[in-house]
């Protein structure tokens, strides 16, 4: 064994050990039981006193200061671009923490803070959800299947994956998924035989689609799906070809709200990880999503526009709307996400598309449009926007596009909007894309 390798293991050991810190793992997994079994009013009075101490955190910021010992209803909601103009002024003191970025179907991309325990809490959060949906051993062998960068997206011969921690996982890429690669796919998932699989439902569609197209199929026992809504083609294509129980997961990169559905119509909010409100929307039977983090010291978000609606039942009253707020009811779908994507000439869904303005810290909000084989990038510059900053965008779209696609930047005062007043993340213009990438 190489000292390349070596090391490799080693820091797949750590990775470990932090994620499942044996001091706090435990602990929260004991908690999630606890909060999904005692009676909803002990539960309310629990995450009553959570958020006082998560108010306490939030008012040690320069931002939360001003709201220092007030109650929730007066703090002012806010939304991401809020917050990543004035990310400094929601930072605590807290320490150890991790750095995540997300750039999410807005655009806008945002650095985040992450104190440990945040960081153990979302795992076990997972690693819970995936047991539920039958996992026995979540450190057995998995797959992913998400916006990861393996090869160029204008090279077409395998292999189109890479193994990752450890050898457990088999890491393969969105972006080379069509009719020609679909049969190398298969031969990799089936060599490698994943207990679960974690992926983007448009990437895990594509997949699926083409793989049944070839009258291929093969055993994942469960796979989750993240980042996109998952629509009910999707869980009905990957159930069939993978003989799959499919679980959805809403959540997001700021842990301010965490919601699965073990099957279709019905998603619930994991009781305890955030608190959550809903509060009605002008569509009718739609509420808005706002969330507040219980668990992170490091950058505590107080009521956090998701941007997100989920739809309740039509006769929802106060009393069930609590209980979902809660995480003890059902609410039937989460609306306005959808899969942001790119199709290429040759037939493949482009994933990842988010990620270009990655690293980029001088864009204020981008859209992607797609015209044909011509992909543009809008961008809303900031003051220090320059030429490094332009060939940065360039090159990061570049490990996401093939050479069969035209790439441009454009920069702009302000993005299109739909007649709603929305602003979406990818626009597809000319042939019906969808017609074409199912017409397998």
């Amino acid at each position: 064994m190489d000292l390349a390798s070596d090391r490799i293991k080693g820091l797949t050991r750590i990775n470990r050990l932090i994620r499942r810190n044996p001091m706090l793992y435990g602990r929260i997994g004991r908690l999630l039981e606890h909060w999904e079994s005692v009676p909803i009013e002990q539960l309310a009075s629990e995450m009553a006193q959570r958020l006082e101490h998560s108010l306490e955190w939030a008012a040690h910021s320069v931002s939360g200061r001003p709201y220092a010992r007030r109650a929730l209803s007066e703090w002012p909601i806010v939304d991401k671009d809020e917050i990543r103009q004035r990310s400094c002024a929601r930072l605590t003191s807290a320490w150890p923490y991790a750095v995540g970025q997300t750039s999410g179907t807005s655009g806008m991309p945002l650095s985040v803070r992450r104190s440990v325990y945040s960081v153990v809490f979302e795992c076990a959060v997972i690693d819970r959800t995936l047991r539920k949906a039958g996992v026995a051993d979540v450190g057995s062998a998995y797959a992913v299947l998400r916006g990861d960068n393996i090869q160029s997206p204008s090279e077409f011969e395998p292999p189109f994956w890479k193994m990752s921690d450890g050898g457990r996982a088999l890491v393969m890429s969105s972006n080379h998924i069509c009719a020609r690669t679909a049969g190398e796919y298969h031969r990799a998932l089936v060599q490698h035989s994943p207990d679960y699989m974690i992926a983007y439902p448009t990437s895990l569609e594509s997949l699926a689609g083409h793989l049944r197209a070839q009258g291929l199929s093969l055993d994942i026992p469960v796979i989750l799906t993240q980042a996109e809504v998952l629509s009910d083609y999707c869980r009905e294509l990957a159930t069939e070809v993978f003989r799959a129980a499919v679980v959805d997961e809403y959540g997001h990169a700021e842990r301010v709200v965490k919601a699965n559905s073990f099957a279709p119509h019905a998603y619930r909010f994991v009781p305890g990880y955030s608190f959550i409100e809903l509060i009605p929307s002008a569509a009718n039977g739609l509420w808005e999503v706002i969330g507040t983090g219980l668990f992170n010291r490091a950058m505590p978000l107080v009521r956090y526009r998701t941007g997100d609606l989920v739809e309740l039942p039509a006769d929802a009253d106060e009393s069930y709307v609590r209980a979902v707020e809660l995480g003890r009811a059902d609410f039937v779908r989460v609306c306005g996400r959808s899969g942001d994507y790119l199709l290429s000439p040759e037939g493949v869904r482009l994933m990842g598309i988010d990620h270009i303005p990655r690293g980029v810290s001088s864009v204020i909000q981008s859209q992607v449009v797609q015209d044909g084989h011509s992909v543009t990038f809008r961008i809303v510059p900031a003051a220090s926007f320059s030429e490094v900053d332009l060939e940065t965008l360039l090159q990061n779209a570049r490990k996401k596009l093939p050479n069969s696609m035209d790439v441009r930047i454009e920069l702009v005062d302000m993005l299109e909007r739909t007649t709603a007043g929305k602003t979406p993340y990818v626009i597809r213009r000319g042939p019906d894309d969808q017609r074409k990438d199912r017409g397998l």
